[in-house]
């Protein structure tokens, strides 16, 4: 098996997205929008990089409460390429991810999933997490 490594973008590393395996992410990186997301203090992004092409990765949100309490990181999306799956690329991410959660001060992470996304439940379940119960509203805007 090749090394797979978890790497921690930051503003300059845009040319690591001209190789993105298929269903990393939903749709198509769009480079000025990946380049403000690098930018954004608290926004994190987290890919697995296998011979050079991204196989994995996650997004996540960092931030601070107004009252006298922790923080919170928040994880935003996770995607796996079907050819990287099952090897450990989203238990990586999500360690790398929580442990970075830690050292900001966070108290909790969360994140949701559709209740269609069985997979996904699965994955989470096996990191020794039950789901909680919560309402969803969008707002178009």
């Amino acid at each position: 098996m090749d090394e797979i490594i978890i790497h921690c973008c930051a503003p300059g590393d845009e040319p690591l997205f001209d190789r993105v395996a298929e269903e990393v992410f939903d749709d198509p990186v769009d480079r000025a929008k990946l380049t403000r997301y690098l930018s954004l203090p608290d926004h994190h992004l987290f890919v697995a990089i296998e011979k050079g092409v991204i196989v994995g990765q996650l997004t996540a949100l960092s931030y601070q409460h107004p009252e006298n309490r922790p923080g919170d990181l928040y994880i935003d999306e996770v995607g796996v390429s079907p050819s990287a799956r099952r090897r450990g690329v989203a238990t990586k991410l999500m360690a790398t991810a929580l442990a970075l959660g830690k050292e900001l001060g966070c108290a909790e992470a969360w994140l949701g999933t559709e209740t269609e996304n069985l997979n996904a439940q699965a994955f989470y379940e096996s990191l020794g997490r039950k789901a909680d119960q919560v309402m969803y509203y969008t707002f178009k805007l």
